[in-house]
């Protein structure tokens, strides 16, 4: 991951520098350190006391400046931004914030881009902040243990029918279902269909499959997919 900053005074480019993340923070932490920094590079500026002190910060990130005028947000980065900006207001510099859209074809943010993605693709440059974000460590984790069930969920010698509907558990864990008896017996082949009742010698009458017409629409599980208007009204 990489943070690009460029400076201009008066429509004149003065410096450029990049900054390397470790691999796994964030877009968002990327965006704010590259503010830190610029606002870090305004002390080394030679400004006769005399001259205006404006500075305009852009940046393409909407959600950092959404967090910045957030007084309950207390991030890390948010929070060093702050300080930064309350030094420099006492410094008497006007700090300005303004969203510049992404690949718009503005000099400065196409340049702070293209630094950014040196920085990302170069292993010289050394990682200037390694801490990574709660949510990326919640996607691991998550990832992690969905991987740890898909492989528990394989080797698992039960369940057979069910496996048939749901074969990958991450598709069912996107995947909003309305839970209800009827979906359960489906899904699972334990219901009043004969093949179930039969198999736990509830009945002694096997499934009459001969019977193509009327009872393979609900003697097994399998039989209710097919048909399963016919199937609910039926048995359940």
């Amino acid at each position: 991951m990489g943070a690009g900053v460029v400076i201009f005074i008066n429509n004149e480019l003065i410096a450029r520098h990049n900054f390397r993340l470790n691999h796994r923070c964030s877009n968002n932490q990327a965006e704010q350190l590259a503010i830190v920094k610029a606002l870090d590079l305004i002390n080394y500026l030679e400004i006769a006391d005399n001259k205006p002190r404006t500075i305009g910060v852009y940046t393409d990130s909407g959600i950092t400046i959404d967090c910045l005028e957030n007084v309950s947000n207390h991030n890390y980065l948010i929070e060093e931004i702050r300080n930064r900006l309350i030094n420099l207001r006492s410094a008497k510099w006007t700090i300005e914030f303004s969203w510049s859209k992404v690949h718009a074809g503005n000099l400065g943010n196409e340049l702070a881009d293209r630094l950014a993605k040196d920085a990302d693709s170069d292993k010289d440059i050394p990682v200037v902040f390694d801490t990574i974000p709660k949510t990326t460590l919640y996607s691991e984790l998550e990832e992690e243990a969905t991987l740890k069930w898909q492989e528990e969920w394989e080797r698992c010698n039960k369940a057979a029918v069910t496996k048939q509907f749901f074969p990958n558990v991450r598709d069912r864990i996107h995947r909003r279902i309305t839970i209800n008896p009827n979906f359960t017996a489906l899904v699972t082949g334990h219901g009043k269909t004969k093949s179930y009742l039969y198999r736990f010698k509830i009945t002694q009458h096997a499934p009459a499959t001969r019977r193509i017409k009327l009872w393979t629409t609900y003697s097994t599980t399998a039989h209710a997919i097919k048909n399963k208007e016919t199937y609910l009204s039926r048995k359940f």
